[in-house]
C-alpha cells in the first residue's frame, strides 16, 4: 500500500519529496521492498524518532536545502547504495515530545471508543528473538505527571474514557507507574486501561491493586517459557524467574485484572523437558490465566541476536524464509 501511494503522489505531483519512517526503515534489509521497488521515488528515509527529524527536513527543504543527507537521522539511497548518515539522538527526556491532541480528527469517523497512547519508548529488556531494542533504544518514558494530564485531556476534550498502551513495556519504571496510578485514584478520574508487561518482581500485589482500582483491567504479560533455563536463553532470566512470573500471574488475577500471556514453543535450546516445564506453569496458574493471547514457534526476526548469532544457538538457516523454516543443527528442533 505505501508503495502504491508513493507512485500515485509521485505521478500527481513529481516535485513533492518523499520520506519514509518507522520499523520498516532501520535496517538495509527492510529497506529493501522500497530500494528493490522505489528506489527514485523515495528522497530519504528517517531513522529513528521523527518528530524532530520531521520538522528539520521541512525547515531544511523551505531554506532551499536539497541534499537531506545534510539532516542528522536521514539515510539517502542513490545507485543501488545507502550513502553515509549522521546518526540523531534519542529524544530525552520523552516530556519533549507532546501528547498527540487529534484536534484535526472527526473522530466520529472512526469506529470504537478505544485509543491507543504511548506513555514511554524502548525497554528494559534485551530479548535475544526482538528488535524492539534497536529499534527504540533505552528505556524513557513520560512522566506520571504528563501522562495524567494527557487522559484528563482526552476524557474531557474527546470524551474517551478507554486506552490501550501500546508501549513494549508498561512496567518498566515502576515509580512511575505507581505515581500515575495514584494521581488518577486521587482525581477520581475514571477511565480504562491496559497494556503489555514483564511479569517481574516489581510489579507486586499492591501495585496491582492501585492499578485495578486507577482503571487497569487487562495485562499482557510476556512470560514466552516456563524454563528458567529457557528464559536464560532468551536472555530473559535477569528480569524474572519463573517463579517470580507465577506469583505476578497470581496477583494480577487476585487484584481483579485480567491476564494474558504471550509464550514462544520451541525456543533452540528447549527439548521436551523444557516444553513440559511451560505446559506445567499454565496447568498449575490456570485459575488465574484468562487467556492464552499467543502460542507461537519461534520466529527469526532479522538481525536480532539469535538471527546474527545463529552458531551460538546451533541454528541452520536456510537462505529463504529462515524466519520459520530454520532448524537446531543437531535435529531437535525442526518445523515439525
Amino acid at each position: 500500500c505505501t508503495i502504491e501511494l508513493v507512485r500515485r503522489v509521485k505521478g500527481l505531483a513529481p516535485h513533492k519529496h518523499i520520506l519514509l519512517g518507522g520499523p520498516a526503515c532501520v535496517t538495509p534489509e527492510y529497506r529493501r521492498i522500497f530500494t528493490d521497488n522505489i528506489p527514485d521515488l523515495v528522497d530519504g528515509y528517517a531513522l529513528g524518532e521523527g518528530e524532530q527529524l520531521l520538522c528539520d527536513v521541512i525547515e531544511a527543504l523551505r531554506s532551499g536545502v536539497e541534499d537531506l543527507t545534510r539532516v542528522p537521522g536521514v539515510l539517502c539511497h542513490r545507485d543501488g547504495e545507502d550513502l553515509p548518515v549522521e546518526r540523531r539522538r534519542r529524544l530525552d527526556p520523552l516530556d519533549r515530545v507532546p501528547f498527540p491532541g487529534y484536534e484535526d480528527f472527526d473522530l466520529s469517523r472512526y469506529p470504537g471508543d478505544e485509543l491507543i497512547v504511548e506513555w514511554s519508548r524502548g525497554c528494559i529488556g534485551s530479548c535475544t528473538f526482538c528488535k524492539g531494542k534497536m529499534i527504540d533504544g533505552r528505556y524513557r518514558s513520560h512522566s506520571a505527571r504528563a501522562i495524567f494530564d494527557s487522559l484528563q485531556r482526552y476524557v474531557d476534550e474527546l470524551g474517551i474514557r478507554r486506552f490501550t498502551v501500546c508501549d513494549p513495556v508498561l512496567d518498566g519504571d515502576t515509580d512511575v507507574l505507581a505515581e500515575l496510578c495514584q494521581l488518577v485514584i486521587d482525581a477520581g478520574l475514571e477511565i480504562e486501561w491496559r497494556g503489555e508487561a514483564i511479569p517481574h518482581a516489581g510489579l507486586t500485589a499492591e501495585l496491582m491493586r492501585d492499578m485495578r482500582r486507577a482503571g487497569c483491567f487487562e495485562l499482557q504479560l510476556g512470560l514466552e517459557s516456563g524454563s528458567d533455563k529457557v528464559l536464560e536463553l532468551m536472555n530473559k532470566r535477569r528480569l524474572f524467574s519463573v517463579d517470580e512470573a507465577a506469583q505476578v500471574v497470581r496477583d494480577c488475577h487476585e487484584a481483579g485484572i485480567r491476564t494474558a500471556l504471550f509464550i514462544i514453543i520451541g525456543f533452540p535450546g528447549e527439548g521436551e523437558a523444557e516444553f513440559e516445564e511451560t505446559y506445567r506453569f499454565v496447568e498449575e496458574n490456570a485459575d488465574s490465566i484468562d487467556e492464552l493471547k499467543s502460542i507461537n514457534s519461534l520466529h527469526i526476526i532479522t538481525d536480532t541476536p539469535v538471527h546474527v548469532r545463529a552458531d551460538r544457538y546451533n541454528l541452520c538457516l536456510p537462505e529463504v524464509d529462515y524466519h520459520y523454516r530454520w532448524t537446531t543443527a543437531d535435529g531437535e528442533n525442526t518445523i515439525e
